[in-house]
């Protein structure tokens, strides 16, 4: 789950021309590493 969520920051820092489909894909990774980082979060306590 967090490497989804790396995965999308990076996109977003490395997106010099500012390309929205680039900015759309990066926040669908973002999406879709939530249940994963939820998990995370709830088997912490």
């Amino acid at each position: 789950g967090s490497a989804l969520l790396v995965a999308g920051v990076t996109l977003i820092m490395t997106n010099w021309h500012d390309t929205r489909e680039i900015n759309l894909y990066a926040m669908a990774l973002m999406v879709q590493s939530l249940p994963f980082v939820a998990a995370a979060a709830i088997g912490l306590f």
